[in-house]
């Protein structure tokens, strides 16, 4: 694992929330409460659609890791063939959902007053559209982090992440209509998956002969397998992640939510640093895997001790300078409690980063079925314990159960991956 991989990394997935720390200011105050909510229901969504790639995208950057070492040229290009074509597939599947939705009129669904009902129908229109572009790109982006191309990965990133907020506040600057806003964003999208094709195919070894079809069909099956316990954790995970404040809205108030969601907003913008190292870390070890088990289980312990420094490093910090800035963030308006909330997701932060090591070393071992199921099995016991911390410690208890759940995720992670031993080639 290069450093300058993992600084590369961290700029590629730095970029986007300091762009959002810019420009969306401006872009509320241009658009409106409205309109901006309609954005951001839109940017959810095209966020969403990354996953109709059916995890097929991080199956092939194992895969292609694996590949890269052994040398198998011909193999590689029937992994990239069938990948695609499976991603193809489920794409123009959701983005059929999409243009349903259109037919049934769901624009009707929401109460909208300055905004009119054909604006609504060409945004969906558009959604339409960036569906299989985004399952697109993020198989491209797999094939190319497979090859461990961080630099034009990260580039790439950057520009598309800085466009997320400043295609849409350019627009807004001379029109308000939503369906012009979100065609700027599919051309976004768009570009970026020209870019991540250009990256991968230009670094691919050259095909010497034409693409075995059964080789395709087995390896789409592998991937389908694999991406399919991956497209588990990525349904699961943003329930693990949210459903604490629907909780908090139910159990406590819905006012409540705001001193529970601003400290977690801020402070899990610092799991960027452990990201950053993770995306590097599938990649890198599956081919030292390939070559050099040894060597790889030496170089997964040196990064997991630097994780865990930086984050503790970064957390501790964070969480002596939160008196000072919450209020520089939010003026008068801080909730008292706040602050010792995010004292304690800076201890769960600092758990998780730690934890996103040993996920990475699992996946890097073809273990995507483990943490699937470890998800799974985390989901009921989550639930309730965060229905008792609430009631019994209020919003605090939302901070408590979070923390106790990533805690007990990092542990398993952490026994499973001692356990781990390599995956048959």
């Amino acid at each position: 694992m290069r450093v300058s991989s993992v600084a590369w990394s961290l700029l590629g997935l730095g970029t986007p929330p300091v762009a959002a720390l810019i420009f969306i200011p401006p872009l509320l105050a241009q658009l409106g409460a409205e309109r901006f909510g309609l954005l951001s229901l839109i940017w959810a969504f095209t966020a969403l659609s990354g996953l109709l790639d059916l995890g097929i995208g991080r199956a092939t950057t194992k895969t292609i890791a694996d590949l890269q070492v052994s040398g198998n040229a011909e193999q590689m290009h029937s992994t990239v063939a069938a990948a695609l074509r499976v991603t193809l597939v489920s794409g123009l599947c959701g983005a059929a959902l999409v243009l349903l939705g259109l037919t049934l009129d769901l624009g009707q669904l929401f109460s909208l007053q300055t905004i009119t009902p054909e604006q609504v129908s060409t945004a969906l229109l558009w959604l339409a559209v960036v569906v299989p572009i985004q399952a697109m790109a993020a198989t491209y982006r797999g094939i190319a982090e497979g090859l461990q191309q961080f630099r034009g990965i990260s580039l790439v990133r950057m520009a598309l992440g800085s466009a997320n907020f400043v295609a849409p506040w350019a627009v807004a600057s001379f029109s308000q209509d939503m369906g012009l806003i979100t065609l700027s964003l599919v051309i976004a999208r768009a570009l970026s998956l020209l870019a991540f094709r250009s990256i991968a195919r230009r670094h691919l070894p050259a095909r010497t002969g034409s693409i075995d079809q059964a080789s395709a069909r087995d390896a789409a099956r592998q991937l389908l397998s694999s991406g399919g316990w991956l497209s588990i954790s990525a349904i699961v995970s943003p329930l693990l992640v949210q459903a604490d404040r629907f909780a908090i809205a139910a159990i406590v108030s819905a006012a409540a939510v705001t001193s529970y969601a601003i400290p977690f907003d801020l402070i899990t913008q610092l799991l960027i640093i452990s990201s950053a190292i993770t995306t590097v870390a599938l990649p890198s070890l599956s081919a030292q895997l390939a070559s050099d088990a040894a060597e790889a289980r030496r170089t997964f312990a040196r990064w997991a001790v630097r994780v865990a420094l930086l984050m503790a490093a970064a957390t501790g910090l964070t969480a002596a300078l939160l008196p000072l800035l919450l209020p520089v963030w939010l003026g008068h308006d801080l909730p008292p409690e706040s602050v010792s909330i995010g004292r304690w997701l800076c201890l769960g932060v600092w758990i998780n980063g730690l934890g996103g090591m040993f996920y990475s070393w699992l996946h890097a071992h073809g273990r995507f079925r483990a943490t699937a199921l470890l998800h799974l099995a985390e989901l009921p016991f989550y639930a309730l314990t965060l229905f008792v911390l609430l009631q019994q410690f209020g919003v605090l208890g939302a901070a408590l159960a979070w923390v106790l759940r990533v805690s007990t995720d990092t542990l398993a992670l952490f026994v499973m991956s001692r356990r781990v031993q390599p995956s048959p080639r």
